[in-house]
């Protein structure tokens, strides 16, 4: 869990956030991945309410976030074999690249 931003000393906030990204694995079932949590508009509780017997009121937003495939090869939530196919298929890529670029200069060369 990543916490943004925090409450300073002696003070409490009045909105707090909470986000949940996760991965839907089936119909019915969701894996959690990250999360992160925020404390907004802090301010100072009355001696009342820092001694709990005067109620301090505050707003919590909970948020259920689903990621997409590229967070989800971002944040390394995938199983190996699907980095083993990102891999084979950037180095793929990589080596056509190199072809081309070699390709294109033996050419150039001859003229």
């Amino acid at each position: 869990m990543n916490v943004i931003n925090q409450a300073p000393n002696n003070m409490i906030p009045t909105i707090v956030r909470l986000n949940i990204y996760y991965q839907q694995v089936s119909q019915t079932t969701k894996k959690i991945i990250d999360a992160t949590v925020s404390f907004e508009n802090s301010t100072s509780p009355t001696n009342a309410q820092y001694a709990g017997t005067d109620v301090f009121e505050y707003t919590v937003y909970f948020s259920l976030i689903p990621l997409t495939h590229t967070d989800l090869i971002n944040m390394f939530a995938m199983d190996w074999p699907v980095y083993l196919v990102v891999y084979i298929a950037i180095g793929f890529v990589a080596l056509g690249i190199i072809g081309i670029f070699t390709l294109y200069h033996t050419l150039m060369e001859m003229f």
